[in-house]
């Protein structure tokens, strides 16, 4: 919860500053910067919401163990059930190089 309020200020602080002309933005218009802006507001405010909520109420919120993202590709059949098992296995990969001498 502290990380999405820390973030909240960050994102309204960047408002603040483009607004006001502190701040410009270097490959966009000031319209699309300022509206992509409160689009991340607003979406970090519903998260924060939801998890106050499951803070008052003493749940915890779901979680998808390999990507939310690899989930959904799952879903639309982009990736293979095996893809999606070695992304939930969680499994760390160690790479060896070998030096010949």
């Amino acid at each position: 919860l502290e990380d999405v309020r820390a973030k909240i200020e960050k994102t309204e602080k960047k408002i603040d500053e483009y607004q006001h002309g502190r701040k410009t933005p270097k490959n966009i218009d000031l319209q699309t910067c300022l509206r992509g802006l409160h689009q991340r507001l607003e979406k970090l405010k519903a998260k924060e919401a939801e998890l106050k909520h499951h803070l008052d109420q003493g749940t915890i919120p779901r979680v998808i163990f390999g990507g939310k993202e690899n989930f959904y590709k799952r879903l639309k059949g982009k990736i293979t059930n095996e893809e999606w098992k070695d992304l939930r296995s969680n499994q760390l990969y160690e790479k060896v190089w070998v030096i010949r001498s």
